[in-house]
């Protein structure tokens, strides 16, 4: 149970939320007013003591820490997108529609710049067809 509620949490509240602190936050509702206060506010300074002890003794999150130091968007995109609203969910469908039409047109452009690019994205059976029709298309051509 715990397993799966600290999968849906980002990982800066993983860090920030031990066991003890979740079970805190989910009494806080069923304690007087003044104790709701102090619980709340005692839950929220050990949250910012455990975030500021994990910089302390490890200043990368492990999905920050890859070797490039590049995190692609679209992984941004996919963690985000279980505390979004249907209207926002709408709005990264496009923005990642968008980001796969600009990485499609960055391999076009390649293509002009290296033909056989698109040929290798062939399988060899389609290689071996394509290079026959090519073959075909150039002995037709008379010489100018």
């Amino acid at each position: 149970m715990l397993e799966d509620t600290l999968k849906v949490l980002p990982a800066i509240d993983q860090i920030a939320n031990g066991n003890h602190l979740l079970m805190m936050k989910a009494v806080i509702p069923y304690l007087p007013q003044p104790a709701q206060q102090i619980m709340a506010l005692y839950a929220k300074a050990s949250e910012l003591t455990n975030i500021l002890g994990f910089y302390q003794s490890s200043p990368d999150m492990s999905v920050c820490s890859t070797d490039t130091g590049h995190v692609p968007l679209s992984d941004m995109l996919q963690d985000i997108r279980c505390f979004c609203s249907q209207e926002t969910l709408n709005t990264l469908d496009q923005l990642s529609g968008l980001m796969q039409m600009m990485e499609l047109f960055g391999v076009m452009q390649n293509a002009n710049e290296n033909p056989d690019m698109l040929k290798n994205l062939l399988t060899p059976e389609q290689q071996v067809m394509f290079e026959t029709c090519q073959s075909m298309f150039e002995n037709d051509i008379p010489n100018a």
